[in-house]
């Protein structure tokens, strides 16, 4: 191309410069030898056609720039979503683990009040099998001490074989009373025990309970932290000039409003579900406490029947 000052103009179809020919362009003389040397001889379709790939050009790197900031948002669009399904898995497992503890535990205390029930009622049929023996030894005791001191030598001789045999009858009634009172003990313990068991379960419970209800609570911050990224992805792209997406930035805002009043409320739930069963475990231990006292005066009483058997035992051998 030849590169003069002058005016273009358009002469048979080719650009020419002013003071020159397209003849020029193809002399044989130094004239046309410079300008074949130095020089492009261009038609007005060659220029055309120079701006349109040019054009072209140009259009062709705005649309890459185009995708590379789309790329820019859609990353953050597609973590955001790959973490949302990661959290979604992360909480149906945890879901599933807690629904099968607390199904085995639950198995486990169903067995154990059951085993516990059926502790109690036979350790009240003993205690009634125990007074009921405890009463005929000593109806027989007060016959044979009656009979000895109004009998003659022989017939004393036979009631005290008679009576030795009833003491010994005491002394196997008495040391059933000892294994009562162990059992007894033994009871408390595994009532003590069940006790400190139900307390921890009720506490697994509640904690249970109040990490479903702070993960929904997380599950809402969350998404209200999505949605504020997306409002600053959505400002930083010129939304605000748009009408369209102005609206759509007012639902995403009155969406955040919502999920505010949504937190607040999943607080104050929790805090009530926390009060009521603060409340419904202080009530289940004073029946446990309740229980263990009636277990412990039934146990004194059966002490104190084989402590006078103990000393009518002694009398009646001395």
């Amino acid at each position: 191309m030849v590169r003069q000052i002058g005016t273009k103009k358009t002469v048979e179809g080719a650009i020419l410069m002013d003071g020159l020919q397209f003849d020029d362009y193809h002399s044989p003389g130094p004239i046309g030898e410079h300008l074949r040397k130095n020089g492009c001889l261009r038609s007005a379709g060659d220029w055309e056609r120079e701006g349109q790939q040019e054009i072209k050009s140009c259009i062709a790197n705005y649309v890459c720039q185009i995708e590379e900031k789309n790329q820019d948002i859609w990353k953050p669009e597609q973590k955001k979503d790959q973490k949302a399904i990661e959290l979604r898995r992360v909480m149906e497992e945890k879901d599933r683990w807690v629904q099968e503890h607390n199904h085995r535990i639950t198995q486990i205390q169903q067995v154990a009040c059951e085993k516990m029930s059926k502790m109690i009622e036979d350790s009240r049929r003993l205690d009634k099998e125990l007074m009921i023996w405890q009463r005929k030894n000593d109806i027989r005791r007060k016959q044979l001490e009656e009979l000895a001191s109004k009998s003659n030598t022989e017939n004393k001789t036979k009631l005290k074989e008679d009576i030795e045999k009833n003491a010994k009858e005491k002394e196997s009634l008495n040391l059933a009373m000892q294994k009562q009172i162990e059992a007894h003990s033994e009871l408390f313990h595994l009532l003590e025990k069940q006790e400190l068991q139900g307390d921890t379960n009720d506490a697994l419970r509640v904690l249970t309970n109040l990490e479903r209800q702070l993960d929904s609570k997380h599950e809402l911050e969350l998404e209200r932290e999505q949605l504020n990224g997306e409002l600053e992805v959505r400002k930083h792209m010129g939304a605000d000039e748009d009408t369209k997406l102005q609206e759509q930035l007012d639902k995403m805002r009155k969406k955040l409003v919502e999920i505010d009043e949504e937190i607040e409320y999943a607080k104050d739930t929790n805090q009530t579900c926390f009060d009521n069963e603060r409340m419904a475990s202080e009530d289940l231990e004073e029946a446990k406490k309740e229980m263990i006292r009636a277990l412990e005066q039934r146990s004194g009483k059966l002490g104190a029947r084989s402590n006078m058997l103990f000393w009518c035992q002694k009398d009646g051998q001395a």
